[in-house]
């Protein structure tokens, strides 16, 4: 598989709204520049970590390890649901949209770091399109691949981040913030039952 096949496979990954997208977007609008970019990084670091564990060929032994992959499946699923109740809690208050400045920043990357790892799908999507690259390219090749994705979804999701953070976009979502604080946990909560369904799928069939 080509450099400019990755490319492609992983943008239309990435433009495909998920949590990580619902994730950077609420943390764009709602906090300040530092905030946003250690959620980015925290994202990519996950990123990096699935894209890893692809490449060396461990994907492949967690997918086929059931019970590593079944508990992926439901730690994952669970923090999405979790982070869904806190937004749709959040929902019920009145909201005033700052620039905040979040003492604790480091649990911007933590949280970006979980939303990410916490979808055991990405295992699947990365084994997926890493497993002819590994078997046909060289290790050069295999780096070069690597860093392609890392910096692709750096790059998407701060145009995401920054494209939330102007001002027009904060306004707007000022005047909205409590209704979409209540869908954007109304996602985390789906995207989290679905981690939920397909395990009790697994143990059905």
């Amino acid at each position: 598989m080509s450099l400019l096949s990755i490319f492609f496979i992983h943008l239309l990954a990435l433009v495909s709204p998920g949590p990580d997208f619902v994730y950077i977007s609420q943390i764009a609008a709602n906090y300040n520049k530092r905030s946003y970019i250690l959620a980015i990084l925290g994202v990519c670091s996950a990123i990096a970590i699935w894209a890893l564990l692809a490449i060396s060929g461990l994907s492949i032994i967690i997918e086929h390890t059931p019970i590593i992959y079944k508990l992926l499946l439901l730690l994952g699923g669970s923090y999405l649901i979790w982070l869904g109740i806190s937004a749709i809690k959040s929902s019920f208050y009145k909201n005033q949209l700052t620039a905040k400045n979040n003492n604790k920043q480091h649990s911007f990357y933590i949280k970006g770091l979980m939303t990410n790892l916490a979808n055991p799908k990405a295992l699947a999507y990365f084994g997926s399109i890493f497993a002819v690259a590994v078997a046909n390219a060289t290790p050069h090749t295999l780096l070069l691949m690597f860093i392609l994705v890392v910096i692709e979804s750096l790059i998407w999701f701060y145009l995401v981040a920054t494209l939330f953070s102007t001002q027009w976009v904060a306004n707007w979502y000022q005047k909205r913030l409590n209704k979409i604080n209540f869908i954007c946990g109304i996602a985390f909560v789906l995207f989290g039952l679905g981690l939920i369904y397909r395990l009790i799928s697994d143990f059905i069939i």
